[in-house]
């Protein structure tokens, strides 16, 4: 019972941490876009620079991943 009560808390959490990370990238980065059910988990690395496009639907951004989206660039990653 305990630990059915514990796991639904960390998952939970790690949702709410996600959708901060979503908050801080769409504030820091004008031009990316995040819809759907986008999950970004914990040390992940993602840059936009000015003139590059990102969009991001319904991915998920797994542990430790860096994404870069250059100068003039378009990336985008939907359903994975």
């Amino acid at each position: 019972m305990f630990l059915k009560i514990f796991r639904r808390f960390f998952i939970f959490s790690s949702l709410i941490n996600s959708k901060f990370r979503i908050l801080i990238l769409k504030l820091k980065y004008p031009n990316i876009k995040i819809s759907g059910k986008t999950f970004i988990d914990k040390n992940c690395k993602i840059v936009c620079v000015d003139g590059g496009n990102l969009v991001l639907k319904d991915a998920y951004i797994n542990y430790n991943t860096f994404i870069f989206c250059a100068n003039n660039a378009y990336l985008e990653i939907t359903n994975s």
